[in-house]
C-alpha cells in the first residue's frame, strides 16, 4: 500500500460512520461518472482520428481538420458536416479540437463552418426565468438521482 493510500485510509478512519458512507458514495459516483460514455453522436472513433494525435503540426488548422474528418465536400464545392453533427459531439469526443476550433473562429469568424450549437435559452420575463430555473432544478434532481 502506498503512502498516499495509507494517508487516505487514516483520514477516512477518523471520520464517523455517516461521513465515511458519504465519502465512499461520492467516490463511487465519481468513478461511475468517469465510466459513463459521452454522447458523440455520428462520430465514429474507429474512423475519425484525434486532433491531438495529428502529425501535421500547425500546417492544418482546426477548421481544415474538421472539414477533412467530420464531413465531406459536395459536388458543388461546399462542405457539409456528418448528419446530425453538433458542436457538443466534437466537445465530447475531443475537447482539445473543440477549444482550438472555437479559438480559431473567434479570431477569424469567416471560417465558421456553421456546425449547430445547442441554443441558449433567452429569458425575457421574470415568469420565464422562474420556469427556466425550475426546469434546471428538476433536471439536476433527476441527474443526481441516477448517481
Amino acid at each position: 500500500m502506498s503512502t498516499i493510500e495509507k494517508q487516505v485510509q487514516d483520514i477516512i478512519g477518523r471520520l464517523d460512520e455517516e461521513r465515511q458512507k458519504a465519502v465512499l458514495a461520492f467516490a463511487e459516483a465519481t468513478l461511475n461518472k468517469q465510466n459513463t460514455p459521452k454522447d458523440i453522436g455520428p462520430i465514429n472513433p474507429e474512423t475519425i482520428p484525434k486532433w491531438a494525435n495529428r502529425t501535421t503540426g500547425r500546417e492544418v488548422t482546426p477548421v481544415d481538420f474538421i472539414k477533412t474528418h467530420y464531413g465531406e465536400i459536395q459536388k458543388d464545392g461546399k462542405w457539409s458536416p456528418l448528419a446530425d453533427l453538433e458542436m457538443r459531439h466534437i466537445y465530447n469526443y475531443e475537447v482539445t479540437l473543440y477549444n482550438a476550433y472555437i479559438t480559431r473562429i473567434k479570431r477569424t469568424p469567416e471560417e465558421d463552418l456553421g456546425i449547430p450549437k445547442e441554443p441558449r435559452n433567452i429569458v425575457t420575463t421574470p415568469e420565464e426565468a422562474l420556469t427556466y430555473i425550475e426546469g434546471k432544478r428538476k433536471k439536476d434532481r433527476q441527474r443526481k438521482s441516477q448517481l
